[in-house]
């Protein structure tokens, strides 16, 4: 009741400063408080835990589950039905060991039939302490629940923009929108405009959809063994157990045992798919508006027919759903187009060079980890993960500029921006460096509306130096891994061991 409270005084309050004061600094041209224009950061998805009793003292974490809770889930009908399948081989008693402890896990972040969250189930997140001094590097986090419907969250974001307008006193905020933070962005636009918004930059933007959520979502499932040993190198970025771990995953890869997990894993789909759709995927996932607003336009309507079984019991969700993709995600173009038009500048930085997780057909397309690259950056032609264009490859679209990248995997020409589109090699979905920050705060603080053209530090491409953390000009292929002794190549198992003893070695 006193957080309630205190919210509606601070809105009370915030509105009567915006329909007040501003009002008469804009008239006179002066800006009280602060010369630099605020930046709102809009995060990623599961910025925040979600969480049963937010903000109490009973506050138990749901998602992402422990180790804990998923030992929990299995119970003793789960051995029972898991040592059935042992003996009689019977797919459907995997599935029924499986589903169960599933829907235990995942129920207490299921939402309603028409698409509404369940109650006492949320993200602890508040505004925090009032605003007190900044810079240009700084931002203003806005956090909210991925599971509800984006136009919700978007009226949680005007809310937002304004407590930060009032709280600076600038009439407008900088957007950085990362990730699924573009879905957001655009749901706020069609509903409210860009009236309030000075320039606007999409960080590793999901707003186009992402193909690690429409193919699953359509059954396109697939396990690929080499797909799962570049994964967990990718995904162990910036760990110092990294090389230990990708040692490993390379002489199980080079063994033939991830081939055999993955054909066990494929098997286990085509068995048991229809169970796990009907039984787990619809009371979960598919049941939350904002899982629906990542699938891709491409898979849209496949994934309705495939994951939607009962349309009357899912009506409301259908309207909410059909609501953002039609009306927002099939119009973004048109919104970016309009922000422009109206004298925001604007800025698109992709990743690219790491491997999308291993469990979806397009396993080998160009991806930063999360997000596949040609729909980050709306539109650029991409090799597949370790390949190139061609020796012989032309730029698609001859505007006068080269927009080829130096190591043969980019055609940025195709990009519906391929002026104001960037790209970052090798640089994993959710972690970011010093100069990534800097190039984000470049593009949204310069004086007029940059291109990749303007400034040599920031050229359209970039390379990722993990070790020294940084961001260079990409101005040749990176070298590849050289091989130990002649005939043991990088590629044969012999290299794979070496690097696993290697591994083991240096932690001794």
């Amino acid at each position: 009741m006193k957080t309630l409270f205190r919210r509606t005084a601070a809105a009370v309050l915030s509105a009567i400063l915006l329909t007040t004061v501003l009002p008469l600094f804009s008239a006179s041209g002066f800006t009280p408080g602060h010369e630099v224009v605020p930046t709102v950061h809009v995060t990623g998805i599961a910025s925040r835990d979600i969480v049963r009793y937010p903000g109490t003292d009973h506050e138990e974490v749901l998602f992402p589950p422990t180790a804990d809770q998923i030992i929990a889930a299995m119970d003793k009908q789960t051995c029972l039905s898991l040592a059935a399948f042992a003996v009689t081989g019977n797919w459907d008693r995997l599935a029924d060991a499986l589903i169960p402890a599933a829907n235990k896990v995942l129920a207490g972040i299921a939402f309603n039939p028409d698409g509404t969250p369940k109650p006492d189930v949320g993200i602890n997140w508040s505004y925090g302490e009032p605003i007190g001094s900044y810079t240009k590097d700084s931002r203003f986090g806005f956090y909210y629940d991925w599971r509800l419907d984006p136009m919700d969250i978007a009226k949680d974001l005007d809310r937002y923009i304004d407590y930060v307008r009032a709280g600076t006193g600038h009439e407008k905020v900088n957007i950085e929108a990362f990730s699924m933070g573009s879905v957001i962005l655009m749901a706020y636009i069609q509903q409210f405009g860009d009236a309030k918004i000075q320039n606007i930059v999409l960080s590793a933007p999901a707003c186009n959809g992402v193909k690690c959520a429409g193919e699953p979502f359509n059954g396109q499932i697939e396990f690929s063994p080499l797909a799962m040993c570049r994964y967990v190198d990718t995904m162990m970025s910036d760990n110092p157990d990294r090389e230990l771990a990708a040692a490993v995953a390379q002489v199980l890869y080079k063994t033939g045992v991830l081939g055999i997990a993955g054909a066990f894993a494929d098997e286990l789909v085509e068995q048991c798919a229809d169970r796990v759709y009907e039984e787990v995927m619809m009371q979960t996932f598919g049941s939350m508006p904002g899982m629906w607003s990542l699938i891709p336009d491409e898979f849209y309507e496949g994934a309705k027919a495939k994951v939607i079984t009962d349309p009357a019991l899912y009506a409301g969700l259908i309207e909410r759903i059909d609501n953002y993709h039609y009306n927002v995600q099939r119009n973004i173009g048109r919104f970016i187009d309009s922000a422009i038009a109206d004298g925001i500048h604007f800025g698109i930085v992709a990743k690219y060079g790491n491997q999308i997780t291993p469990v979806i057909e397009s396993w080998d397309e160009m991806n930063d980890a999360v997000i596949d690259t040609r729909y980050a950056s709306f539109g650029a032609t991409c090799s597949t993960l370790e390949g190139t264009l061609g020796d012989g490859y032309i730029q698609a679209v001859d505007d006068g500029h080269n927009h080829l990248s130096a190591d043969g995997q980019i055609d940025a020409s195709t990009c519906a921006y391929p002026e104001q589109t960037w790209f970052v090699r090798e640089l994993f979905h959710m972690h970011g460096c010093a100069d990534y920050d800097r190039l984000i705060t470049y593009i949204l603080y310069a004086p007029q509306q940059v291109t990749v053209f303007d400034n040599p530090a920031y050229p359209q491409f970039l390379l990722y130096d993990e070790a020294a953390q940084t961001l260079s000009p990409l101005t040749a292929p990176p070298q590849p891994a050289q091989p130990l002794w002649g005939i043991f190549g990088s590629d044969s198992f012999i290299f794979a061991l070496v690097r696993l003893l290697r591994a083991i070695f240096a932690r001794i």
